[in-house]
């Protein structure tokens, strides 16, 4: 069985214009931000790749019947 990976976090405040910089060749750039959406642009090596998880729970709706 493999160890599962050790993840660094860090909350920042950002404002527009601002650049986060992950390793030596990565680098978000917040482009806008409109109510609860920020837009950002991901520069990063054409080999490495690049995707969208959603880190917000599952909504799990039940129905019981009322007696």
């Amino acid at each position: 069985m493999t160890k599962p990976t050790r993840l660094s976090g860090l909350v920042m405040d950002m404002r527009q214009g601002d650049v986060v910089t992950l390793g030596h060749n990565i680098k978000i750039i917040f482009l806008e931000k409109s109510g609860r959406i920020t837009r950002v642009r991901i520069a990063a090596p054409l080999d490495m790749k690049i995707k969208k998880e959603s880190e917000r729970p599952e909504v799990t709706h039940s129905v019981t019947s009322m007696p």
